[in-house]
Parts: structure tokens; C-alpha cells; sequence
């Protein structure tokens, strides 16, 4: 982060900025949420040596409507009710996001999802049912002479998870 002394300067060799405010001010400006400024943004930025930058106001009073003309576009988070303005932080956060994911950057970085590539095979399937089935019986989850209905419900859910080698390992 840097601290410049006005928005003059923090913004002098910029070549897109964007000015968050909750007022109309009767801007020229186009006004885009979050998501439609994400996409502006990345637009622009795809050009080596583009810079761009993103002005919000304090919490108490917002920008100076002198600092939003400057802005090439004017972003607003749209919510309802009757106080419109966000927290600062929160602010700063849903712009932030909504840019992260159009420029699809450090997504390395979020926690993702292991996918493991090997799915479990019919017979790695049939073997973990009659698994589960011998198991289910042995503690009278399942009485002599029933099952048929109660197997095929739980075969239906582990065939809709999709389930890998691994994960059938686990459940056996």
C-alpha cells in the first residue's frame, strides 16, 4: 500500500479509475456494480503497462463529489433497505472479489476442492455394497428377510456422490 498526500496525486499516471460511492451526484459517468466493473477492469487491464485504480471513501462521509468526477466510471454496491451504505472493509471486500474472480488471479491461493480423478469402479462398488450390507445385518440395522428396499436407496445415494477410489477405501 502507499499513502499519497491527495487523489491527484495517487492517481496521476492511472489510466482507468473507478470511484465507489452510494449518492447520486447526478454523475456523467457510467454507474456499474461490482460484477460490471470487474469485467471493465478487466478489460482494460489486459494491456501490459495499463494501470487502474479503485477510490472509496471514509465511512463517515464517503468521497468528495469532486473525487468521484475525476473517476472514469462510478461504481455502486447495490443493496436494500433504508441505510444503503456498506462498512468500508465490506466494500472493499466484495469489489475485491468480484475483480479477483474476473481476472482469475491467485486462485491458487483460496482453498480448493480435491478432486481425485480415479472413480471407483463398478466392482470397487459392488464390493463396498455388500460390505455395507453384511455390516448392516450383522448389527440388525437390517432385519433377515428385508434389505432389498433399504440397499437400493443406499446404493442410489453412494451412486449419486459419484465416490473415487479413495473415498471408497475410507467408507469400507
Amino acid at each position: 500500500a502507499k499513502i499519497f498526500a491527495s487523489v491527484e496525486a495517487a492517481g496521476g499516471d492511472l489510466h482507468f479509475l473507478a470511484a465507489t460511492t452510494n449518492r447520486s451526484r447526478g454523475q456523467r459517468q457510467t454507474v456499474l456494480t461490482p460484477r460490471q466493473l470487474a469485467a471493465r477492469w478487466q478489460e482494460r487491464m489486459v494491456r501490459d503497462g495499463v494501470k487502474g485504480g479503485i477510490l472509496f471513501g471514509t465511512e463517515r462521509t464517503g468521497l468528495h463529489s469532486v473525487d468521484v468526477d475525476r473517476a472514469d466510471v462510478v461504481c455502486n454496491i447495490p443493496t436494500t433497505g433504508t441505510y444503503g451504505s456498506l462498512n468500508l472493509s465490506h466494500a472493499v471486500m466484495v469489489i475485491a472479489y468480484e475483480v479477483m474472480l474476473a481476472m482469475e488471479v491467485n486462485r491458487e491461493m483460496g482453498l480448493m476442492a480435491v478432486e481425485h480423478k480415479t472413480l471407483a469402479s463398478a466392482d470397487d462398488m459392488n464390493r463396498l455394497f455388500t460390505h455395507l450390507e453384511t455390516v448392516l445385518r450383522e448389527i440388525d440395522f437390517i432385519k433377515p428377510g428385508q434389505g432389498r428396499v433399504m440397499m437400493g436407496s443406499l446404493k442410489a445415494l453412494f451412486n449419486r456422490a459419484a465416490l473415487d477410489k479413495r473415498e471408497v477405501s475410507i467408507l469400507r
